[in-house]
């Protein structure tokens, strides 16, 4: 496994997390920015966790084209894992990137992760995610989920985390130059879209 070397907001953000944890908190919700690197802290906790209790991790997504790119982000930082999604065998390995899906039609028969991450945690009351986030939590799991958008999609609160966590804002990252800057455009008129 490689050596991960986070940025210092990152490094903050991933200390906020370890005290809520001594808190007593045991699913947390993580909101940071697209692009801030969700993936890599994962990975950054997923490898420590590794070497310091010996436990198992999951990271959960809810599309086949995000388990890949978590998967090629994890095997980049020389995580080995398998692969809970349809049409796999799962493997042994303490490390597991599957689809939210599949975890949801096999949680009966499997045993839950030391911790378990939850990508695009904001989909976190859909029937799937708040079955198989409850199913963790009962089992002794300790839950992250990550998103950069603190709500669900009907605009009521993720209240199945106990505690939410932010890293540094959008404009923070801006400033720092890690993202780009941006230009709005609109338009005065919205189109027509009623023959669509």
């Amino acid at each position: 496994m490689k050596n991960f070397t986070l940025f210092e907001d990152q490094n903050e953000f991933v200390d906020n997390l370890r005290h809520a944890l001594r808190e007593g908190f045991r699913s947390i919700l993580g909101v940071a920015s697209p692009a801030f690197g969700k993936t890599v802290v994962a990975g950054y906790i997923t490898s420590e966790a590794k070497k310091k209790t010996g436990g198992s991790v999951w990271f959960l997504v809810h599309r086949k084209n995000l388990l890949r790119q978590t998967s090629q982000s994890f095997w980049k930082a020389g995580i080995e894992h398998g692969l809970i999604t349809s049409g796999k065998r799962r493997s042994e390995l303490p490390v597991q990137v599957g689809t939210i899906g599949t975890v949801h039609s096999r949680y009966a028969s499997m045993k839950a992760p030391t911790i378990l991450f939850i990508d695009e945690a904001h989909l976190g009351k859909g029937r799937m995610f708040e079955t198989v986030i409850t199913w963790a939590i009962e089992q002794g799991s300790i839950v992250i989920g990550l998103t950069g958008t603190p709500q669900r999609l009907d605009g009521k609160p993720l209240d199945i985390f106990q505690k939410m966590i932010e890293a540094k804002s959008t404009r923070w990252l801006i400033d720092q130059g890690r993202l780009s800057r941006y230009e709005i455009y609109s338009t005065p008129n919205l189109p027509d879209i009623s023959t669509v």
